[in-house]
């Protein structure tokens, strides 16, 4: 059974998001990132100021 995850990749960020520049997950939120299994959906959402 997959499961369904989010991360918000807001204005405070000057580029768009990429995988190739890494998560930036704080001590906080890296509890979210070790439960993500193979199977599961991450949705990216991103809300740039421009």
């Amino acid at each position: 059974m997959s499961h369904y995850y989010y991360a918000y990749h807001g204005p405070e960020n000057t580029s768009a998001f990429t995988t190739d520049m890494g998560y930036g997950l704080s001590e906080k939120q890296r509890w979210k990132y070790e439960r993500v299994q193979p199977n599961d959906k991450v949705f990216i959402i991103q809300k740039l100021k421009e």
